[in-house]
C-alpha cells in the first residue's frame, strides 16, 4: 500500500473496486466544492415566518453563500394589511444610503455585519431580493473554521414606481459561512474510502452511500444548531430522507451510522423535551410564584381597603353622632333663645301697653283740661257779654235814646 500526494489510499484490490473508489473520491471532491444546502426557519419580530434555503460553497479561501428559495407566511395582522402576497418581497442589505432609483420607507434598513476574518466587497445596489437568488462571495483572511453571518431580513411591500415599504424585520438569521475544519473532512473522506473498499461493489451502491453520508452530515450539522423544539423544517426533511435511506443502503457500516444518527436525533429530541419540560416547570413555578405574589398583593390591597372602609365607617359614625349632638344642642339653644326672645317680646309689649295706657290717660287728662278751659272761657265770655249788654242798656235808658230795636226794651230771661 502506498499514499499518493493527494491523500488517496490505493489498496491492493480488484480493478472494479479501485474504479469504485475513484468514483467515490471524485464524487466526494465534487461535494466538497458544492458545499452544503441548508433550509432554516426564521421568525420576524411581528411573528411572520420565513423558510430560507441557501447553499454554502467553499473552494480554497473563497466562500460563496447562494440563496436558492424563500417561503413566507405572514402573521394575522400583516396578512390582513398586505393581502397581495405576490407584492411582498424578502430583502436584505449590505450597505445603507442611496440605492439608486429605488426608495424604502417604513423602517431604516440595517446592513449585515461582515466578520473580521473574511473580506467582502459591497454591491452596487446595496440590497438583495431573495427571489433573485443572490450570491454573496467572501474571502477568508485567517484560518478560522467556524464563522457566523447574521443577516437582518426585511419584509417589504412593493408600492409601485420602485418604492418599497418595509413593515417587518427578522434579525435572527444566522448563516455559517465556513465549513467544518479541513482535517475533519479529510478523516471523513478516508473513512468513506475504507468503507467502499470493504462493502461497495457497484456504482449505484456508491451513489447511495455518498448520498446517505451527505445526508448524515447535514443532519448532524442542523442538529448541532438546533436549540429548541420543534425541529426546523429542513432538519425534519433530512431526518425523513435518512429514515428512507436506512432501508435502501446495503452497507452495514453506513446503516450503523444512520442508526446512530437517528438515535442521536431521538436523544437530542428527548434532551430538548426534558429541557423544555424543565423550563415549563420553572416557568410554571415562576407563574405560580407571581400568582401567589399577585394574590398576596391583592389580599393586602383588599385588607387595606377593608381597614380603610372600617376607619371611614367609624369616622362616619362619629361624625353622625357629633352631628346629632350638635343638632340637639342647636335645637335646645333655639328653644331657649325663642323663650328668651318671647319673654323679651312680652316685656316689651307690656311696656308698650303701659306706655300706651299712660299716653291715653295723659291724652284724656289733656282733653278734660282743654274742655274745662274751654267751658270756663266760654262762660267768662258769656258773663262779659252779658255785663257789656247790661251796661249798654243802662246807658241807653239814661240817655233816653231808643236803641236799635226801636226803643223797646229787651228782657233777658
Amino acid at each position: 500500500m502506498r499514499r499518493l500526494p493527494t491523500g488517496i489510499i490505493v489498496l491492493a484490490v480488484s480493478d472494479h473496486v479501485r474504479t469504485a473508489v475513484l468514483l467515490l473520491m471524485i464524487a466526494s471532491s465534487f461535494l466538497a466544492v458544492q458545499g452544503r444546502r441548508v433550509t432554516d426557519t426564521i421568525w420576524s419580530e411581528s411573528r411572520d415566518r420565513l423558510i430560507v434555503t441557501y447553499e454554502v460553497e467553499t473552494e480554497g479561501r473563497e466562500i460563496r453563500v447562494a440563496f436558492r428559495d424563500v417561503k413566507k407566511k405572514l402573521s394575522q395582522r400583516n396578512s390582513r394589511e398586505y393581502r397581495k402576497l405576490d407584492r411582498v418581497f424578502v430583502l436584505f442589505f449590505d450597505r445603507t444610503g442611496s440605492y439608486g432609483g429605488v426608495s424604502f420607507s417604513g423602517m431604516v434598513p440595517e446592513a449585515f455585519m461582515v466578520p473580521s476574518a473574511v473580506e467582502y466587497e459591497k454591491s452596487d445596489n446595496g440590497y438583495f431580493p431573495l427571489h433573485d437568488e443572490p450570491v454573496l462571495t467572501f474571502r477568508r483572511n485567517g484560518e478560522e473554521d467556524r464563522m457566523e453571518l447574521t443577516i437582518p431580513f426585511y419584509l417589504a411591500y412593493y408600492e409601485g414606481k420602485q418604492k418599497y415599504k418595509l413593515f417587518s424585520v427578522c434579525k435572527m438569521g444566522r448563516i455559517k459561512i465556513a465549513p467544518e475544519p479541513r482535517q475533519a473532512s479529510r478523516e471523513s473522506m478516508q473513512t468513506v474510502v475504507q468503507t467502499v473498499t470493504t462493502s461497495m461493489e457497484i456504482d449505484a451502491g456508491n451513489e447511495g452511500v455518498t448520498e446517505a453520508l451527505s445526508c448524515i452530515h447535514t443532519v448532524v450539522t442542523l442538529l448541532d444548531a438546533q436549540t429548541g423544539l420543534p425541529f426546523s423544517d429542513g432538519l425534519q426533511y433530512e431526518i425523513t430522507r435518512l429514515r428512507l435511506m436506512q432501508h435502501e443502503v446495503d452497507n452495514e457500516e453506513v446503516q450503523e451510522k444512520i442508526r446512530e444518527t437517528l438515535t442521536r436525533c431521538e436523544v437530542k429530541k428527548e434532551q430538548l423535551e426534558s429541557k423544555a419540560s424543565v423550563e415549563a416547570i420553572q416557568a410554571q413555578q415562576r407563574a405560580d410564584q407571581l400568582a401567589r405574589q399577585a394574590e398576596a398583593g391583592a389580599r393586602a390591597r383588599q385588607d387595606s381597603i377593608e381597614a380603610a372602609a372600617q376607619r371611614e365607617s367609624k369616622a362616619k359614625e362619629k361624625r353622625n353622632l357629633w352631628l346629632i349632638i350638635g343638632g340637639v344642642g342647636v335645637a335646645i339653644l333655639c328653644f331657649a333663645g325663642n323663650q328668651v326672645f318671647q319673654h323679651l317680646r312680652n316685656v316689651r309689649n307690656q311696656r308698650s301697653m303701659m306706655e300706651l295706657s299712660q299716653s291715653l290717660a295723659r291724652q284724656a287728662e289733656n282733653d278734660a283740661m282743654r274742655r274745662a278751659h274751654s267751658y270756663a272761657r266760654c262762660k267768662a265770655n258769656q258773663t262779659v257779654h252779658k255785663a257789656m249788654n247790661k251796661g249798654r242798656d243802662a246807658l241807653r235808658e239814661k240817655s233816653g235814646r231808643p236803641g236799635k230795636d226801636g226803643g223797646k226794651k229787651k228782657f233777658s230771661i
